[in-house]
């Protein structure tokens, strides 16, 4: 279970309609609680799914936490790494970068004034906003602009997981501005194991996996989100870093979601030998 379709409904500004989200949250609870057993990837599914199965030993909480590139069958080849290629940004500056969706909730809006306001002090820094379709990146490009600052945002539109993970590479802050949601963005374990300094809105969404000691926490504020890049900007930030990939490796390495899965595998082992024990 990756997410609540009944929530994403109304994320994603798809419906307002309480019919259709009610039918929705019907079907999803019906497959919940029919499965042979579940999987969430944060703990606010975790624990709605708990509260909802009279059977909680079938559910297991499982992060998505591991990030390896994907590959075809028909090729072995890794796509290149930006250590491996030519950088994607020019080296003469340092570069806050966002990666992900450029929908409503993702705070884009927000990071844009942010932004603006950092860069009076921080002329240095450009801001590179990976994602998005060629509308969202209208829009946010036509915001940037009106705020004179279009010259410093750069905006690559969609490409594939590889070339985000060069981009990314090639941050001296990582940003994820959101505004509202509950389930853990995937991309965050990604950026705590990264050893860059990672500002995040202190909301539920983030919270869940962050705390002060590993990312600079902020109020979904441009003001509050410039203090956040002020204080990453600084040499002192790489010791947050430093912690986040030390929590990543704890909780969240390979290592220990290879268990979890092994956990999973012996669950369904057991319930299939009981289930023969019994008809037998």
């Amino acid at each position: 279970m990756h997410s609540s379709l009944p929530q994403q409904l109304t994320y994603f500004e798809f419906t307002s309609s309480k019919i259709l989200i009610t039918i929705f949250k019907k079907l999803e609870d019906s497959c919940l609680r029919k499965a042979n057993a579940v999987i969430t990837i944060c703990p606010d599914l975790a624990d709605y799914v708990n509260g909802l199965l009279d059977t909680p030993e079938k559910h297991f909480l499982i992060e998505n936490s591991i990030f390896d590139p994907i590959q075809l069958l028909e090729s072995a080849e890794t796509a290149p790494t930006c250590a491996e290629g030519e950088a994607l940004l020019p080296v003469d500056s340092k570069y806050i970068v966002y990666a992900g969706t450029l929908e409503p909730y993702q705070g884009i809006d927000i990071l844009i004034p942010a932004f603006q306001i950092f860069h009076k002090s921080h002329p240095e820094y450009m801001l590179c906003i990976v994602g998005g379709n060629s509308r969202q990146v209208k829009k946010f490009s036509d915001i940037a602009k009106s705020s004179e600052i279009e010259n410093y945002c750069i905006f690559t539109g969609q490409v594939c997981q590889a070339k985000a993970k060069e981009y990314t590479a090639q941050a001296s802050i990582l940003i994820s501005p959101r505004k509202q949601g509950t389930n853990t963005p995937l991309k965050i374990y990604e950026q705590i194991a990264s050893g860059i300094p990672l500002v995040a809105t202190r909301i539920y969404s983030h919270t869940q996996v962050l705390d002060d000691s590993v990312a600079f926490l902020v109020e979904p504020t441009p003001e509050e989100i410039a203090a956040g890049l002020e204080a990453a900007a600084k040499k002192t930030s790489c010791e947050k870093a430093r912690q986040a990939r030390t929590l990543y490796e704890n909780k969240y390495s390979r290592e220990i979601y290879t268990g979890k899965m092994e956990d999973l595998f012996t669950f369904l082992q057991d319930t299939q030998t009981t289930c023969a024990a019994l008809q037998g």
